[in-house]
């Protein structure tokens, strides 16, 4: 892949040779086929599925940050989006979309992935499972 000169890439060299492979992806190469991945987890590989990813992991660790007791929730939410810039704070954004949402997406991308960093915050279950939002209440 090169950065062609009207700012986007391509897969042509300079002499208009065919255009290469896409590069490989890694983390896909390691996961069972698509075949075996059950109807819940299908489709979180795709390219549809980033903004889900993207916010579940954002909610996630400021579930993390939550549970650890470093500030509280609506601290937490007033730092990213003073610090960030964010529209909202990352617990705010979990309530938007619903805890058991966010710790639906997590539960199936651990599965899909193993990846560790898909874990859900004992927290977020916590919080999820008896239906209280994150962003009021103890952070305990």
């Amino acid at each position: 892949w090169t950065k062609s000169g009207e700012g986007s890439w391509s897969t042509a060299d300079k002499a208009g040779a065919a255009p290469a492979a896409a590069p490989p992806r890694p983390m896909l190469a390691s996961l069972p086929s698509e075949s075996k991945l059950t109807s819940s987890t299908k489709g979180l590989l795709g390219a549809g599925f980033v903004l889900q990813r993207v916010v579940a992991c954002i909610v996630n660790v400021g579930a993390d940050i939550a549970q650890q007791g470093v500030a509280a929730p609506a601290t937490i939410d007033r730092a990213v989006e003073l610090g960030l810039g964010y529209p909202f704070g990352p617990l705010r954004m979990g309530d938007h979309y619903g805890a058991s949402r966010i710790l639906t997406i997590l539960n199936n991308l651990l599965d899909a992935t193993g990846d560790p960093r898909y874990r859900p915050s004992p927290w977020l279950r916590r919080r999820a499972a008896l239906g209280m939002p994150l962003t009021d209440g103890p952070t305990g």
